[in-house]
C-alpha cells in the first residue's frame, strides 16, 4: 500500500483487519497492521480493538496489545476492556481484575461489561454469584437487556429449573424487553420436555403475535413433542408448514 493511500483509508484498513480475523485469517490481519506501522501510519483505537478481538483465542497476546496501546499513547476504551474481559470468560477472577482496571482508568463499565461477566459466571456454574452480579448491575443503574435475560434463561434451562425460566420470561416482559426466537425456543423446549404441549402452543401463539418467526429449532421441538404423544396429524402438519 502507498503511504498516502493508507493514511486516507485508515477506516478501511481497520475494517479489513476486522474482516480478516472474522474469516480466521489472523496472519493477514497482523500483516496489514504491521504494514500500516511500517508506512508510518498510526493505528487508531478502532484498529487496535479489531486486532484485540482477533486475538481472543490467545488472550495473553490480546492483553499485550492493550499494554502496547498505552505505551504508544492510545488510550484503551471500554470496548477494548470489554473485549478482553470476554476473552477471560473462563477465568472470572482475571475478568474481575480487568473490570477493576476499567474503573480505575476512569471508564465506567457498561451493560456489555456486566453481561460478559454474568455469562462467564454462568459458564462456570457459579449460580449464587450470578445473583450478586445482577444486583450490582441494577444498583449501578443498568437495566438487564435481552442478552442478560437470554443468558440467564439458558443457564436455568440447562439445570432444569423451569420455574425460574418462566419467572425470568415474565420479568423480561414486565421490563419491556422483547423476547427473540432463541428465548421462545428455550421455553418451548422446556414445556415439551415436561410434555406440556398446551403451554408450548401458547408460546408459539405469542411468537406469532409479536412478529417473532418460528425457525427450525421451534419446529423440531414441536414435531418431536407431537410424535411422542402420538399426534401424527399435527406433527405432519407442522412438517409441511416448515
Amino acid at each position: 500500500m502507498e503511504k498516502q493511500g493508507v493514511r486516507h483509508n485508515i477506516v478501511i484498513c481497520s475494517a479489513l483487519i476486522d474482516g480478516y480475523y472474522k474469516e480466521g485469517n489472523l496472519e493477514e490481519a497482523k500483516w496489514l497492521f504491521d504494514e500500516m506501522e511500517e508506512k508510518g501510519v498510526r493505528p487508531n483505537i478502532v484498529t487496535y480493538n479489531a486486532l484485540i478481538n482477533g486475538y481472543l483465542l490467545n488472550v495473553e497476546k490480546a492483553k499485550d496489545l492493550i499494554e502496547e496501546m498505552v505505551t504508544k499513547g492510545i488510550e484503551p476504551d471500554v470496548v477494548s476492556y470489554n473485549t478482553l474481559i470476554n476473552g477471560y470468560c473462563n477465568n472470572v477472577d482475571e475478568a474481575l481484575k480487568l473490570k477493576t482496571i476499567v474503573e480505575r482508568n476512569g471508564f465506567e463499565p457498561n451493560v456489555v461489561t456486566y453481561n460478559t461477566i454474568v455469562g462467564g459466571v454462568c459458564k462456570l456454574t457459579l449460580y449464587e454469584e450470578v445473583k450478586t452480579w445482577l444486583f450490582t448491575m441494577i444498583k449501578k443503574g443498568f437495566t438487564p437487556d435481552l442478552v442478560t435475560f437470554s443468558t440467564l434463561i439458558d443457564i436455568y434451562f440447562k439445570i432444569e429449573n423451569l420455574a425460574k425460566v418462566k419467572q425470568l420470561f415474565e420479568e423480561m416482559r414486565k421490563r419491556g424487553v422483547n423476547p427473540n426466537n432463541v428465548t421462545y425456543n428455550t421455553l418451548i423446549n422446556g414445556d415439551c420436555k415436561k410434555w406440556n404441549s398446551e403451554e408450548a402452543k401458547k408460546l408459539v401463539d405469542g411468537m406469532e403475535k409479536n412478529g417473532v418467526r418460528l425457525n427450525i429449532v421451534t419446529y423440531k421441538a414441536l414435531i418431536d413433542e407431537y410424535f411422542k404423544k402420538g399426534n401424527l396429524d399435527e406433527a405432519h402438519r407442522l412438517f409441511k408448514e416448515m
